[in-house]
């Protein structure tokens, strides 16, 4: 994976923040949905809005229960596999889709009240993560 000075990306009305353009995979039958997945390392794992789920064909409450801690207290959220692509983010803005990461089979668990992707742990533990929040740029390289 390269991602070296990438950017910080707007999402909705919040200040540029460290962001990647991604695109989320139903398990069954790769229908997908692109995004924005914040880099967040507060978050559980991969946490994605519960109405995501239906975009994929997929029914939330069917997943593994799961009840996370969230800065709004308790939350009982599901867990589903899906599948994550990550593209480089120059390219996507030039509207060019350049693959630079995709994971498969990975828990992604659907929280109610969520509104934006979050990549967060699970996304995070094997890499060495750099922001240089003066120049709105960061990085992830493997350790």
């Amino acid at each position: 994976m390269k991602i070296v000075d990438y950017p910080f990306i707007r999402a909705g009305e919040a200040d540029p923040r460290p962001a990647l353009f991604v695109r989320l995979i139903s398990p069954s039958d790769s229908r997908g949905q692109d995004s924005i997945g914040i880099i967040d390392t507060g978050a559980y794992g991969y946490c994605v809005p519960a109405g995501y789920a239906e975009i994929l064909g997929l029914d939330p409450s069917s997943g593994v229960e799961r009840i996370v801690r969230t800065a709004n207290g308790k939350i009982t959220g599901y867990e589903h596999n899906c599948g994550l692509k990550v593209w480089d983010s120059d390219e996507y803005l030039k509207g060019n889709k350049v693959l630079v990461c995709e994971v498969s089979e990975i828990p992604v668990l659907f929280l109610p009240n969520l509104t934006e992707i979050l990549l967060g742990v699970s996304f995070l533990k094997e890499k060495v993560l750099t922001i240089n929040y003066n120049r709105k740029v960061f990085s992830l390289r493997k350790p």
